[in-house]
């Protein structure tokens, strides 16, 4: 009888738990293709005839403050598309909280607050400074007349800093001839950035990346 119990007590535990863990998932209230800015990963010879064919726009992971206050061991934390269960949790000297070990290790992440200029939320951290991204999905998305690619690509960080200018192309043709013709396919979400404005693609620039 006493193992009995034992083993129902056991079984309630684990039944309470499961119903108390919460998920921790990205901010993300649908895709805009009207009016909106995002990373997105594209393929240098899908942009014919005045669309930019096979786009993927992802969306930075960003989570909403009260989430993240309340996240604890058990629950379930989401980034880059993966599902993780949070089995620790440290937050270290710089106020960054480390999960399942941090970045660096298989299953964990690091989290950090988002600087002003951001938003106002926490986001992942990753090494320079990068973030992890969600994948949204692939659109078929039509350039504006007068589209401007702009490419830090090939720049050095000391000419960024010195303010010296972008090489910069304006409109369909010459921006569909400069990404076919640029020096490689590295379009991806860490350095690739699209603006929407009127259902159309205004802007498409290419960060540098250390």
């Amino acid at each position: 009888m006493k193992k009995l119990i034992a083993m129902l007590t056991a079984l309630m535990i684990m039944v309470c738990g499961a119903a108390m863990a919460e998920t921790i998932a990205p901010q993300f209230t649908g895709v805009n293709t009207t009016e909106a800015t995002y990373s997105v990963g594209f393929n240098r010879d899908d942009i014919k005839d005045g669309v930019m064919n096979n786009v993927t726009i992802y969306t930075e992971d960003v989570y909403d403050i009260a989430e993240v206050s309340k996240m604890a061991v058990g629950d379930t934390f989401e980034a880059a598309g993966k599902t993780i269960t949070v089995e620790t949790m440290e937050t270290d000297e710089y106020g960054h909280i480390n999960i399942n070990g941090g970045y660096d290790t298989k299953e964990g992440y690091t989290l950090r607050p988002q600087d002003e200029d951001e938003g106002n939320g926490w986001t992942t951290l990753l090494d320079d400074d990068f973030c992890t991204y969600t994948d949204r999905g692939v659109f078929n998305l039509k350039l504006a007349e007068n589209v401007t690619f702009t490419d830090y690509r090939d720049m050095t960080a000391s000419a960024i800093f010195n303010g010296e200018e972008a090489p910069s192309f304006t409109g369909i043709e010459a921006v569909t001839k400069a990404i076919a013709e640029s020096k490689d396919d590295s379009f991806y979400a860490n350095n690739a950035e699209i603006r929407i404005e009127g259902g159309k693609v205004v802007e498409i620039t290419r960060r540098y990346v250390p």
